[in-house]
């Protein structure tokens, strides 16, 4: 660098300096300062240049300045412990023989355990080898000893502050053992070096007032937990075996076992159970004939209660005989358990054989026929007619009177009626056939029907005919919708433009049901009878003195007619005839086209027909 001051002195003296510099540029400043006091110097100037002081520190380089770039170091200054010669007396730090500020004291650390005694003590700025800073050791020749050590219970003052075991890392805890089992309380502690014989090491005892109870004690079953395992038996040397009861029968089996204090359900103390599934069998236990060894005994049937009395069966018929017989569980050959056959040498006699009527007792009932299966059943014949009461029985070997075989009679008081007899017209069943009459009503003026009805009823065979009545001989049709109609109306005349007025039924036979039948002829009023039924029918009729009725199906004009309909009570039982229904009565009945009858539209129903009225 290259630096030009001027300076302007009292003295007007006027000095040009000229420095080069290799110092660093931080250098320069101090450099210039020097220049400022050089300059400052110049008063009194002597007339030659001053030494040039660069740092300041009064004393330049030339005067022996050894760094004339630090103001910190110049002859006199203060040597330090900083690896500088700081005063320029050619020696560095404690080399200097002058003395050095700021050194330290190192102590001689024998054992090197990082603290040192106070034997070989040195001020130095280093350390000496095998010198440390940290002093304090109390036994430099036992690297255990040292102030940071920590304290045990040797009797030696390890970390030198004059208490040789105080705060001991290594102290013992010792438990209080009141029992003297050499187990004791856990809850009686202390922490110490050492104890008098009242503690031990171990703490471990559960109740230190029973010297029988601490770890290892032998465990009994007395509930008391004696090895202090928190189980009161476990490993118990008293312990009992007991066996499964699984039938819950009292007595166990062997096979499977419970080693313990006491039993549990389903555990017993016997193991004598010859058969643990089953609670009927175990020793003690009734012997019966099941073939089971109920009482462990080894036999299955020995002694059974249940046994039972069978006897000699020398007929082979299943009974057997009461004085011959044997006890055991099961019958043997020839032995039943039966004791009533009163003949054991013949096999048809017995209980339960059926009695006959061969005077031989059969059935062992004391008596020779009594309840004989071919008994004979008889009947009462009270009538001496030969026919007995069907109602009126007795059973025996033979028939003896007043009793017979035969039960048909239908009234045993007269011996004029039996089956044999023959129908007479009386009113009675004389021949018991539950018919009355027939064959008899209504066939001759001495026996008349009031209806063809009672007729059939008398004889459902009866067949269609004229008959006797009480009002006179009518003809009966016994075949038509179950038969009994009397003909009351025969070939009654119907045509298309008038009526006849007759009126049928004037004898007043009580009726119920009116049948119109087709005899023959046809008509057309209308519509046309008998072709066109039952869709059309233009025949009507009136009963007693109602108005005129229609049948069923009629559906032209009834020309202003006076009509009752009879639709719903009206049957078709062929293409010709029909059925009409009503309350029972004794009307007279009439017949005739409706519009003959109205009169009506009567010029175009030409035609005549003939049919028969009849009521039942």
């Amino acid at each position: 660098d290259t630096d030009t001051d001027t300076d302007t002195d009292t003295d007007t003296d006027t000095d040009t300096d000229t420095d080069t510099d290799t110092a660093a540029d931080t250098g320069d400043t101090a450099a210039d300062t020097g220049d400022t006091a050089a300059d400052t110097g110049d008063t009194g100037d002597t007339g030659e240049p001053l030494p040039r002081d660069l740092d300041g520190d009064g004393i330049s380089a030339e005067e022996g300045d050894c760094d004339d770039l630090d103001p910190e170091i110049y002859p006199g200054a203060e040597e330090t412990c900083d690896d500088i010669d700081n005063d320029c007396d050619g020696y560095t730090d404690d080399a200097d023989p002058d003395g050095v500020s700021g050194t330290t004291t190192w102590r001689g650390d024998a054992d090197g355990d990082g603290y040192g005694g106070s034997t070989f003590v040195v001020e130095a700025c280093l350390a000496p080898d095998h010198h440390v800073a940290l002093g304090g050791d109390c036994d430099d020749l036992d690297a255990s000893v040292h102030p940071d050590a920590l304290e045990d219970c040797s009797s030696t003052d390890k970390n030198c502050d004059g208490e040789p075991t105080e705060g001991a890392t290594d102290l013992t805890v010792f438990a209080l053992d009141s029992d003297g089992d050499g187990f004791g309380d856990p809850a009686e502690t202390l922490s110490a070096c050492s104890a008098d014989d009242t503690y031990v090491t171990d703490a471990t005892d559960c109740d230190d007032a029973d010297a029988a109870t601490h770890p290892g004690a032998p465990e009994d079953c007395t509930e008391i937990d004696r090895d202090c395992d928190g189980d009161a038996t476990a490993g118990a040397l008293d312990l009992s075996t007991f066996y499964l009861d699984a039938d819950s029968d009292g007595y166990g089996t062997p096979d499977v076992t419970l080693v313990a204090c006491e039993s549990v359900v389903p555990y017993v103390s016997d193991a004598t159970d010859c058969d643990d599934l089953d609670a009927a069998t175990h020793p003690g236990a009734e012997e019966d004939c099941a073939e089971v060894d109920r009482n462990c005994d080894g036999d299955g049937t020995s002694g059974a209660i249940d046994m039972s009395t069978f006897h000699f069966d020398a007929d082979g018929d299943g009974y057997g005989d009461a004085e011959v017989s044997t006890i055991s569980c099961e019958a043997g050959e020839f032995y039943v358990s039966d004791a009533t056959d009163c003949n054991d040498l013949d096999p048809e006699i017995h209980p339960d054989a059926d009695e006959d009527c061969a005077e031989v007792d059969r059935n062992c009932d004391g008596d020779a026929t009594l309840g004989a299966v071919d008994l004979l059943t008889l009947y009462r014949d009270a009538d001496g007619d030969g026919y007995g009461d069907a109602d009126d029985t007795s059973h025996a070997c033979i028939a003896e009177a007043p009793f017979v075989l035969d039960a048909t009679d239908c009234d045993d008081e007269r011996e004029d009626i039996h089956p044999d007899a023959t129908e007479t017209c009386d009113g009675l069943d004389n021949d018991c056939d539950g018919t009355v009459d027939e064959g008899t009503l209504g066939f001759s003026e001495e026996c008349p029907a009031e209806t063809c009805r009672a007729i059939v009823d008398a004889d459902p065979d009866a067949e269609d005919g004229t008959y006797f009545l009480t009002r006179g001989s009518y003809y009966c049709d016994m075949t038509t919708d179950g038969g009994g109609w009397i003909r009351v109306g025969d070939d009654a005349h119907v045509y298309g433009t008038g009526r006849t007025g007759s009126r049928y039924n004037g004898e007043g036979f009580e009726w119920t049901e009116a049948l119109f039948a087709y005899d023959h002829g046809s008509v057309n009023a209308g519509g046309l009878y008998p072709e066109g039924l039952p869709d059309n029918n233009p025949v009507g009729h009136r009963f007693g003195s109602e108005a005129w009725g229609v049948p069923l199906n009629w559906s032209a004009s009834l020309c202003g007619m006076s009509i009752r309909d009879y639709t719903d009570a009206t049957e078709y039982i062929s293409d010709t005839d029909w059925i009409i229904t009503r309350s029972a009565s004794t009307d007279t009945i009439e017949v005739g086209t409706h519009e003959g009858v109205a009169s009506c539209t009567i010029s175009d129903n030409p035609g005549d027909a003939w049919l028969d009225i009849l009521v039942r």
